[in-house]
């Protein structure tokens, strides 16, 4: 669905309620159930939505800041990272480690007594205020290395009429129609009880579909045909 037929969809469902809103509410109201959907999505293929390419950072001797965000790489969420100078051709996974434990690591702690082989980095990845994002070793790296950073992109919000939202499988779009007519529902104080069934249904079939969707891609209904 594009987003004109999202606004179209939900303007139809809440019609009978008397309710009338405006293109720019209802394209809001869209957005914000996309959000919610676009989560739901990356609970069961957190892949799905990964960036195509990924951020390569140089690391040299002596520096232990990173900015791995940028005006043309606008980062959500950090979902892995990969040492990729390494002979072989193998990457070596990266090991990302919770802020708050950054100073277990950056003083006199053996590598090697948490089971981290030496080749293996440590870092940690942190988003400033104004929304930068930063990859940082808890003590100087002791040389050079190449490091690259896999991570999922801002959700792009819906805008013009023809916009699809790309980060929800297409044949699981009525979902966002669905959510986006609870919300609508909700705020006027309308009893949307039909549409949280059919929504938690739905739901659970996309949830279903994304389990399996890094091994054998969605499933799809087969229509058998009788051939004369």
């Amino acid at each position: 669905m594009d987003f004109a037929t999202l606004k179209a969809t939900v303007a139809e469902n809440v019609k009978g309620h008397r309710i009338n809103l405006a293109q720019n509410a209802l394209g809001r109201v869209v957005n914000r159930a996309l959000e919610f959907v676009v989560n739901h999505v990356e609970q069961s293929a957190k892949f799905y939505n990964i960036a195509t390419s990924p951020v390569t950072i140089s690391v040299v001797l002596g520096t232990t800041t990173y900015q791995v965000s940028s005006s043309s790489v606008k980062i959500r969420k950090i979902q892995f990272a990969e040492r990729t100078d390494i002979g072989g051709g193998v990457p070596i996974s990266v090991v990302i480690i919770p802020y708050q434990e950054k100073n277990r690591f950056s003083g006199g702690w053996p590598i090697e007594d948490v089971g981290v082989n030496r080749l293996r980095p440590v870092v940690y990845f942190q988003r400033e205020r104004d929304g930068a994002w930063y990859m940082r070793f808890p003590r100087d790296p002791s040389g050079t290395m190449t490091i690259k950073v896999y991570y999922i992109p801002l959700i792009t919000e819906l805008d013009l009429d023809a916009d699809e939202p790309t980060e929800v499988p297409e044949q699981h779009h009525d979902l966002i129609a669905m959510r986006a007519t609870k919300l609508v529902l909700n705020q006027y104080g309308k009893k949307a009880d039909v549409w949280d069934v059919n929504y938690r249904e739905l739901l659970n079939l996309m949830m279903i579909d994304l389990e399996t969707w890094n091994r054998t891609g969605p499933r799809v209904r087969a229509l058998h045909v009788n051939h004369a």
